[in-house]
């Protein structure tokens, strides 16, 4: 079993990966996933400075991490990028799902994968475990 953060920008993509991992028997550490709103703006600066905190220490807590990129070809900010940093930093394995969206993606240390099968196949090798055919 793994501890694993899921990084993303919306909360519904994240579900269906924690999902995933989860049936593989995988925990996910980001509580961020299910409080509404988690940092929308215009929210007081105290609770978006608690809701930073939080996420920082669910990040310390996971053994790695899955960031979840944006469909568009643009390059993008955000919060996960802060969450993948910190995880290198952390020396933690981290897995990019989707596309390449900044020049840290292509980093040797950063593992990307394209779809589910690939991101099953990429825990699995994590784990040291044969990869399995992922059914959904």
């Amino acid at each position: 079993m793994l501890k694993i953060y899921i990084a993303s920008k919306y909360q519904e993509k994240a579900r269906v990966i924690r999902e995933l991992i989860t049936n593989l028997g995988h925990v996910s550490t980001g509580g961020w996933i299910d409080v509404p709103d988690f940092a929308k703006p215009g929210r007081p600066d105290a609770l978006l400075c608690q809701r930073a905190e939080e996420d920082l220490e669910d990040v310390r807590k996971a053994e790695a991490l899955i960031l979840i990129a944006e469909d568009d070809q643009e390059y993008s900010s955000g919060g996960r990028h802060t969450e993948l940093g910190y995880m290198l930093a952390l020396g933690c394995p981290v897995i990019v799902y989707g596309r390449r969206e900044n020049v840290f993606h292509y980093l040797p240390e950063i593992e990307f994968v394209r779809n589910d099968q690939e991101l099953v196949d990429a825990l699995c090798r994590l784990r040291g475990t044969p990869s399995t055919t992922y059914l959904s």
